[in-house]
């Protein structure tokens, strides 16, 4: 009997398909609709004052979230740990054929929550706050966010997709000096962006929310400082800092109320605060006279209230 010899060309498809299982983790179906092949992203932090790259520096979490391009429906979700990524920060996850965008959440170690991530337009992050809804409290840790869209996975290898993050918070030490006690002295921040959606955008209803500080007073007793990490500011936003005294024979006695923002950027309009993201703000009365105005510097800028007062 002859043995008929298959061609090389007959067993091509198989040999695709195996070659296909080796290379790409999960592929071992007979149809390649059903096999997971890399979407490769790298991630960068370069929004910042030094104009490079500071992801290694400043970047210790991530959160990803992968959602189709059309209905915006959840495909999958890591927490991949960033000693993991590859040289120049790439991760390479394994996913269907599709399209895609992705949404990534880095920094956060607990002080921030998700909500309805399941399907991306009803997807929240928020800080998280006390029982009453409206408290949040003082934590350094800094948010970031980055928002990749057009993503087309259809199995051929592919360059890196970058993955641009963007700060999402400001640190804010408010330094009070001669102020009273310490023991009577409060300062708040309130503003309206306790929560943002996965476009990085606020949702109004999680408003109106109050930063609580920690407090630390300096060695000379003179002065306090109230130490705020509180989620983006920017121009003509509702931020407000509070400042009062509150004892039990008059109650509360305002000593300032004024727009956050404001402050920061009046005498440097042109300030990015999603790049200046630090400031110390010195609020101080002169002498031991109670009816004196209050001298307000930012970051050792010139007094932006020239001298008045504000209480």
């Amino acid at each position: 009997m002859k043995i008929r010899k298959k061609s090389f060309r007959t067993h091509l498809p198989l040999i695709l398909l195996v070659l296909g299982a080796l290379v790409f983790p999960g592929c071992v179906h007979d149809s390649l609709s059903e096999c997971l092949f890399p979407l490769r992203l790298r991630f960068e932090y370069i929004q910042n004052r030094e104009s490079r790259d500071l992801f290694d520096a400043e970047i210790d979490t991530l959160h990803l979230f992968l959602y189709e391009s059309v209905g915006g429906r959840l495909v999958d979700s890591k927490s991949p740990p960033v000693s993991s990524l590859s040289e120049d920060n790439i991760y390479e996850w394994y996913v269907p054929k599709g399209d895609y965008r992705v949404v990534a959440w880095a920094g956060n170690k607990g002080r921030y929550g998700y909500s309805n991530s399941e399907g991306f337009e009803g997807a929240t992050v928020y800080a998280l706050r006390a029982d009453n809804g409206r408290d949040i409290r003082q934590r350094h840790e800094h948010l970031f966010h980055g928002l990749t869209e057009n993503l087309h996975i259809d199995g051929s290898l592919h360059r890196p997709h970058t993955v641009s993050l963007r700060k999402n918070t400001n640190d804010i030490r408010i330094e009070l000096v001669n102020l009273g006690s310490k023991d009577n002295l409060v300062c708040e921040i309130h503003c309206d962006n306790g929560a943002y959606d996965f476009r990085n955008r606020i949702v109004d209803e999680h408003s109106p929310c109050r930063y609580l500080p920690n407090d630390n007073t300096r060695e000379d007793a003179s002065a306090v400082w109230k130490d705020f990490t509180v989620l983006r500011l920017w121009k003509g936003d509702l931020s407000r800092l509070k400042v009062y005294t509150v004892t039990s024979r008059s109650g509360e006695t305002p000593l300032l109320d004024e727009s956050l923002s404001g402050l920061i950027l009046k005498k440097n309009p042109d300030l990015d605060l999603d790049i200046d993201d630090e400031f110390l703000i010195r609020i101080e009365r002169k002498g031991g006279d109670a009816e004196a105005g209050l001298t307000i510097t930012v970051n050792g800028w010139d007094d932006i209230n020239g001298g008045g007062s504000l209480g």
